[in-house]
C-alpha cells in the first residue's frame, strides 16, 4: 500500500470511528456519509479498512455456559465471519470474546449483547408467570425457554460476505497466538417442550435496531451492518 493510499485508509478509519462512537446522531451520520463517499470514490474495500481485533461482550458467561448462549454465539460466528472464545475480562468476569476484522467484531458484539439482554429480560418475565416450585426444575424451564427465544431471534441475523483469503489468513495468525478456552455447554434435552415453544414465539419480537430500554443505540456503518428487523 502506497503512503498516499495508507493516509486515505487512515482518514476513512477515523471517519468510521467517529460515526460509530459519536453520541450525536447528526455528526455520526455526516461522518459515515463522508467515509462511504471516499470509499466509493477511491474504490476502498472494507478489507483494506479492517484490522484484526477482539472485543468482549458486556454480559457475564461461565466456563459452562447455558446452551442458549452457545447457540447465539455460534450463529453470530457463522453469520459475521468472526471467531469466539471464552475469556477473562479486566474486571475478572468470564465473558464471550469475539475476534476478527474490526468492523465484523463491532457488529458481532452489538448483536450478542442486544439479543442476549432481550433474551434474559424475556426469560425473567416468562418465569414470573410460570408455576414451577422446584428450584432445579425452574432452572431447566428457564434454559429451555431461553434457547427457544434465541432460536427465533437469530433469524434476525443476515449473513454478510465471508472473509477474503487474506483476512482469513490474518485471523488464523492472530488466533494462533491466543490461549483458547473451550466452552463446555450445560447439558440440555434434545426434546424441547412447551417452554421452548413459548420462547420461540416471544423471540419473534426481538429487535436488533432498538436494543432494550435505556441502552445506547450505536450507529454502525451501513455498508457493513447486515442486520434486519423481522417483517
Amino acid at each position: 500500500m502506497t503512503p498516499d493510499r495508507l493516509a486515505l485508509v487512515k482518514r476513512i478509519q477515523k471517519l468510521l470511528a467517529l460515526g460509530t462512537r459519536n453520541s450525536n446522531p447528526a455528526e455520526a451520520s455526516a461522518a459515515l456519509a463522508k467515509a462511504q463517499a471516499l470509499m466509493a470514490e477511491h474504490k476502498v474495500s472494507a478489507i483494506e479498512l479492517a484490522t484484526i481485533t477482539q472485543a468482549h461482550s458486556r454480559a457475564q458467561a461461565s466456563l459452562r455456559p447455558p446452551m442458549w448462549q452457545c447457540h447465539l454465539a455460534e450463529q453470530i460466528v457463522q453469520g459475521f465471519g468472526v471467531e469466539r472464545v471464552l475469556d477473562r475480562a479486566p474486571d475478572g468476569r468470564t465473558v464471550w470474546c469475539f475476534i476478527g476484522a474490526d468492523y465484523r467484531v463491532a457488529i458481532a458484539v452489538y448483536a450478542y449483547d442486544v439479543l442476549g439482554r432481550q433474551c434474559r429480560t424475556a426469560t425473567r418475565a416468562f418465569m414470573a408467570k410460570v408455576r414451577v416450585r422446584k428450584q432445579g426444575r425452574r432452572g431447566k424451564v428457564a434454559e429451555e425457554y431461553a434457547l427457544g427465544f434465541v432460536i427465533s431471534a437469530c433469524k434476525l441475523l443476515a449473513k454478510i460476505a465471508p472473509p477474503a483469503e487474506d483476512e482469513r489468513a490474518a485471523l488464523a495468525q492472530y488466533m494462533a497466538g491466543l490461549q483458547l478456552t473451550k466452552a463446555k455447554p450445560k447439558a440440555t434435552s434434545t426434546q424441547l417442550g412447551k417452554a421452548a415453544l413459548h420462547g420461540m414465539m416471544d423471540g419473534k419480537q426481538a429487535d436488533l435496531h432498538h436494543g432494550t430500554p435505556g441502552e445506547a443505540k450505536p450507529v454502525l456503518p451501513t455498508q457493513t451492518l447486515a442486520l434486519r428487523c423481522a417483517s
